[in-house]
């Protein structure tokens, strides 16, 4: 598992391609999915590296985070803070609809809580507010999570 502080990964710790999932500790003191993501264009490396250290103009995540603490600072300490990440290697180049079924999965878990002093709470944004997951797209949207794509993801999960 890494962080965005002392554990965040080097370039050579990450593959090119990938599917980041965030994950923040609840009051229980469990780890709880908020975010799942990608990267399009650029590496894995540096697309998180644009969560760690960006602005909100390339971070939509980041922006989330500010709409709420008002402060790019605040946003970095938060994630210093409170999120962790694991990452799934993307050997198959699936990563673009397995983060549309994992964010559709996790959305539409009918026992997922949200839990009360989780920062997303505050969001202006429904999906947010609602789903527990810093994720708009794809949120309680149709698409299903299968029994094979579990076996890819921890198959591919980077230990």
């Amino acid at each position: 598992m890494f962080d965005f502080d002392q554990k965040f990964p080097t370039r050579e710790d990450l593959p090119i391609n990938g599917v980041y999932i965030m994950l923040d500790v609840d009051e229980s003191g469990c780890y709880r999915v908020v975010r799942i993501g990608i990267n399009k264009k650029r590496s894995l490396f540096d697309r998180l590296s644009k969560h760690k250290q960006g602005t909100i103009r390339n971070s939509i995540f980041r922006k989330h985070l500010f709409r709420i603490l008002n402060s790019e600072q605040a946003v970095t300490n938060y994630l210093r803070q409170n999120i962790s990440f694991v990452v799934i290697d993307d050997t198959d180049n699936v990563r673009e609809d397995l983060e549309k079924r994992i964010i559709c999965g996790i959305s539409n878990c009918k026992e997922r809580v949200v839990f009360s002093d989780w920062l997303g709470s505050q969001s202006v944004n429904k999906k947010i507010r609602e789903s527990g997951l810093w994720n708009v797209q794809h949120v309680f949207g149709g698409y299903a999570i299968t029994k094979s794509d579990l076996a890819y993801c921890e198959k591919n999960l980077l230990k």
